[in-house]
């Protein structure tokens, strides 16, 4: 089984098939977590979203502790492990995966009311996932921070650069 460090996630890959995408990103992410103990776990972009699902499975209460109501999970340890970068500023390149299908590829990993109180009613859907588990999330610049915070109404995205600032490495005449 690949562990994180090892992933490198190809965007020019093409699914032809959700359960396809879905069973890509299992063992790398939900797998891979079984080998590390960090004190912070960055997830990058949306895909990543099932380590958090892992570190759910990890930080479950036990049965008998949990009364009525209450969440199974420690969410709140979750979030303080996970900050998020999203990179994607267009709908359309966020996964959401249908609940029949995540049954059918996780089984009971997670309960489906807490999946679908984290993720999305209607769909899986990974950024939202992400989101609701990471106690610090950024964009990667003040724009798309700012567009991340329209499509996803209720959350703080901060605005991190990421790494392309033109005016500390080049000449004056290029910068005008």
């Amino acid at each position: 089984m690949a562990s994180i460090d090892a992933f490198i996630h190809e965007p020019r890959v093409v699914y032809f098939s959700m359960e396809v995408a879905l069973c890509n990103e299992m063992p790398t992410y939900a797998g891979g977590l079984g080998v590390l103990e960090l004190r912070q776990y960055h997830m990058n972009e949306g895909h990543s979203a099932l380590l958090a699902l892992e570190l759910l499975h990890r930080y479950a209460y036990p049965p008998g502790d949990v009364r009525s109501g209450e969440s199974a999970y420690d969410i709140p340890r979750v979030r303080e492990l996970c900050c998020f970068t999203t990179h994607t500023p267009v709908e359309a390149g966020h996964d959401k995966f249908s609940y029949d299908l995540v049954k059918r590829v996780l089984g009971d990993y997670i309960d489906l009311p807490t999946l679908q109180h984290l993720a999305g009613a209607e769909n899986l859907n990974m950024t939202r996932l992400a989101l609701n588990l990471s106690e610090y999330v950024n964009g990667v610049a003040r724009r798309h921070a700012e567009v991340s915070c329209h499509m996803f109404p209720g959350y703080r995205v901060h605005a991190v650069t990421n790494g392309v600032h033109p005016f500390t490495w080049t000449s004056e005449a290029y910068v005008q």
